[in-house]
Parts: structure tokens; C-alpha cells; sequence
């Protein structure tokens, strides 16, 4: 057995001259997701079966030097993979 896999989402959030380059997602009742909405589906289910999962989300932030976009997100890739 391997590592499980986690759907995350990307967002790249921009200010100025910063940018950083983002990867999430939420986990819940042992269940991940990258959907905002699936998770709080997922608490509201778990809540009227009778348990209270906790829930996170889960952030990893790199920021980008000017012009590497792509870089910025290749470390993510590898930190979230390795």
C-alpha cells in the first residue's frame, strides 16, 4: 500500500509584485477533499450520524521569484509527492 491520494486545489495569489503560489485542501472525518463544499458537506453528515469530525485545511504556501511561476509550483509538486 502507498501513500493515499489527496485532490488538492492551486490558487496563485497575486499583490503588487508578490505572488505566491498556494495548494490545498480540507480534511474531515478522515476524508480529504478539495472542495469547500464537500467538506462541510461531509462535517454536516458526520454531525447528524451521531459523531463530530474535526475538520482542517490544509495550506502550503511557496512564494514565486519574479518570472518562475512554474518553479515555485515544482517545489510544491515535489514536497507534496516525496
Amino acid at each position: 500500500p502507498g501513500r493515499p491520494h489527496v485532490e488538492a486545489a492551486t490558487l496563485r495569489v497575486v499583490r503588487d509584485d508578490a505572488r505566491l503560489a498556494c495548494v490545498y485542501w480540507y480534511a474531515s472525518g478522515g476524508r480529504t477533499t478539495a472542495s469547500y463544499v464537500a467538506q462541510q458537506w461531509n462535517v454536516a453528515l458526520g454531525t447528524l450520524c451521531g459523531g463530530a469530525p474535526g475538520s482542517a485545511m490544509v495550506r502550503l504556501v511557496v512564494e514565486e521569484r519574479p518570472g518562475d511561476a512554474a518553479g515555485a509550483h515544482a517545489v510544491l509538486r515535489e514536497f507534496t509527492t516525496t
